[in-house]
């Protein structure tokens, strides 16, 4: 099994150059990247999110199956509303969404960090413009955590859309936000805090980053 992100991006070129695809990233997180892969006619083939920090194994399951994730007959952006699934795990020590909507998995240190690593790749993950409006709908993939699922998401919900933690570009080479003027991976870094007290405060099993 493919162990780093390092091993991913060079098997993802291999298998592109057999296959006479073109290999796009669209855009990078501190936790991921958006890939997009093309055939000779420039038509997108797949779609899919490559981790970064974590080689998680329901992840990299989702990797395995990239082209589920390219609606049949459409490539590059729709303009009609949207509406995305996303399957929500609790690991030892993060939290994994798991969405054939966004183009596979994506990780976070904590709930709130996930929600903002949703939110920001949820167009480009869909296949949607920027200004059709994406309503996501976080389902429990393990019962015991369905409450603090809820909580804190009507929580993060609750907060103005201009103060809701969203994660930013992120400099690979350098590991740094691409913008300086960020000072880490998210922006609202309060609210972000906020958040995570929250879940703490109510007493449920959530990660304390």
């Amino acid at each position: 099994m493919l162990a780093t992100y390092t091993e991913i991006r060079d098997r993802i070129y291999a298998l592109a150059r057999k296959h006479a695809l073109r290999v796009d990233w669209r855009e990078t997180t501190r936790s991921d990247r958006l890939l997009m892969l093309y055939d000779s006619r420039q038509m997108a083939v797949a779609r899919a999110r490559v981790p970064l920090r974590r080689m998680d194994p329901d992840v990299l399951a989702e990797l395995a199956y990239p082209g589920r994730c390219i609606r049949r007959g459409v490539d590059g952006m729709t303009s009609d509303a949207h509406r995305v699934k996303v399957r929500v795990l609790r690991k030892d020590g993060y939290w994994v969404g798991l969405s054939d909507d966004l183009a596979g998995g994506l990780t976070g240190d904590t709930l709130p960090e996930l929600f903002a690593e949703i939110e920001f790749t949820k167009h480009s993950g869909a296949g949607v413009a920027k200004d059709v409006p994406v309503c996501v709908e976080y389902v429990a993939g393990q019962p015991e955590i369905a409450p603090e699922l809820s909580a804190v998401y009507a929580a993060y919900l609750a907060l103005p859309p201009e103060l809701r933690p969203i994660a930013v570009p992120w400099d690979l080479d350098n590991d740094r936000p691409a913008d300086p003027v960020h000072a880490g991976p998210y922006t609202n870094p309060d609210q972000l805090r906020h958040l995570e007290r929250l879940h703490a405060h109510l007493g449920l099993a959530g990660h304390q980053g």
